[in-house]
């Protein structure tokens, strides 16, 4: 009976949550995505969430900052939310202070930055596995 109240109430949670995400261009189904492939519980699912939420929210401090800046930012903020088992995965293939440093060197998009530094990282072949979560977790994190 108390797993029944659990589950009802970690759904509850996950609807609210998500209903914040539609105003921040991530929709609920790629949250449902990410999810899966890193088999995240609903509890972690909810950290995704607020981590997603906690990079979109702006800082006290005011500092004019270009768009890889704010980018960076956001990710590192993001990230640093995000559930432990989807950072250590992560941190497989590469240490986030090492990832940031090189979108930092990128011009053009922040897609297109953020996708590039994916591959270098994590191999053009994990492209279309891993390595493509990773880059729809961080661009959530921008976008």
């Amino acid at each position: 009976m108390a797993s029944s109240i659990e589950s009802n109430r970690l759904m509850q949670i996950q609807t609210h949550l998500l209903s914040g995400l539609e105003s921040l261009n991530t929709k609920p189904q790629e949250i449902d995505e990410i999810a899966v492939h890193f088999q995240l519980d609903a509890e972690e699912k909810n950290q995704l969430i607020l981590a997603i939420e906690t990079s979109k929210q702006p800082d006290d401090e005011i500092s004019p900052m270009g768009k890889f800046s704010a980018a960076i930012k956001a990710i590192r903020k993001g990230y640093n939310a995000l559930p432990a088992s989807m950072r250590s995965r992560i941190e497989a293939y590469f240490k986030i202070e090492a990832f940031l440093k090189v979108v930092d060197t990128y011009t053009g998009t922040i897609d297109a930055a953020v996708k590039s530094t994916v591959e270098r990282f994590m191999g053009r072949a994990e492209f279309p596995n891993t390595a493509w979560w990773v880059y729809k977790t961080f661009m959530a994190f921008v976008f």
